[in-house]
């Protein structure tokens, strides 16, 4: 508001000093026994003078001199306008004005995170991916070389639930391994004819590794031959009444056995046979015995089959104990 009270005493001032300077002007024309009654005018004027530099008054102070307000940003009208008029900016139970926007409610998620698959190494196989149980995420492994993918993804028909943001999961695992040896009949192939009297180790790394850890080796020759057994009179005809039996005989020569590089020396350490006579004559007494006058005799035998067999046991790179034979056919060469 404009500053009328102000206007309004400056105004009064003037006059009042005014009249004070025509005074002096006539006690002046009187001459000088006058001249404390001057001296006290001109106190006066000043007085008057400095009452406008003064602080305001109490009523000023109370009302900012009426000095006009900062300017306030203008309502946008309508509701607003009518909402602050009424309101009482001192009562703390008057509603705080809304946004212009409402922010839309998060919905009722359940966020969960999948728990990790773990491994754990395997001597001279492949590391072993373990997935956990889990209510929520099913695991699928997909592997490529020697790497392994793990992804959990959740469980079709799940309402409200939805992955933990920034959750992992995939996980990538390493899979490679170095194999442990494990021989077999193939790789722990050898040579034996029967002419030369020491087998050999057909290849070099296995024989090398074997070695290496002095495994113990057996070596056996085994000959097979089946006989057909018959009945026959003192001139050696068959009485075929009594029909046939065919057995099996079988010889075995048992070998110590000690490696050197491919070659492995041999030292006969006995033989042992299963004679398949003695199976043929309880045959024909449990078809009631033999005729007075008769024996039994073979009356034909099949080729014989003669193997021989290397055995080697070991321990492999991790710690297991293996054992492994091979064979290969011969023949028997006549001295």
């Amino acid at each position: 508001m404009a500053n009328t009270g102000g206007s309004a005493q400056t105004a009064l001032l003037l006059v009042a000093v005014s009249v004070v300077l025509l005074g002096l002007g006539l006690l002046a024309l009187r001459g000088r026994k006058h001249k404390k009654a001057v001296l006290g005018a001109l106190a006066l004027v000043g007085a008057l003078m400095l009452v406008p530099l003064a602080s305001p008054s109490s009523a000023q102070a109370a009302t900012g001199g009426c000095t006009p307000a900062a300017s306030q940003p203008a309502s946008n009208g309508g509701a607003d306008a009518g909402a602050d008029a009424g309101a009482d900016p001192a009562d703390p139970t008057d509603p705080a004005p809304s946004p212009g926007t409402d922010p839309t409610p998060e919905p009722n998620v359940t966020y969960v995170a999948p728990e990790a698959p773990t491994t754990a190494p395997m001597c001279g196989v492949a590391p072993v991916i373990t997935t956990p149980e889990s209510e929520y995420f099913s695991y699928e492994t997909a592997q490529n070389g020697t790497s392994a993918t793990v992804t959990a993804s959740l469980k079709p028909g799940l309402a409200d639930i939805a992955v933990q943001p920034g959750a992992q999961t995939t996980w990538v695992f390493d899979v490679s391994f170095d194999p442990a040896t494990v021989l077999t009949p193939e790789s722990f192939a050898f040579t034996y004819d029967g002419s030369s009297p020491d087998p050999r180790i057909n290849d070099a790394a296995v024989a090398e590794f074997l070695e290496a850890q002095g495994a113990p080796l057996e070596f056996k020759t085994v000959s097979e031959v089946n006989y057909t057994y018959a009945v026959f009179d003192f001139e050696g005809n068959q009485i075929t009444a009594l029909g046939d039996t065919t057995q099996l005989t079988r010889y075995q020569t048992d070998y110590s056995a000690v490696q050197s590089g491919q070659d492995v020396e041999l030292t006969y350490t006995g033989s042992s046979e299963v004679d398949g006579y003695e199976k043929a004559v309880a045959y024909f007494e449990a078809q009631g015995g033999l005729p007075e006058g008769t024996s039994i005799g073979i009356r034909s035998s099949s080729a014989y089959e003669n193997t021989a067999l290397l055995t080697a046991s070991y321990v492999n790179e991790c710690g297991v104990a293996g054992s492994v034979t091979a064979t290969t056919p011969f023949e028997i060469v006549p001295a």
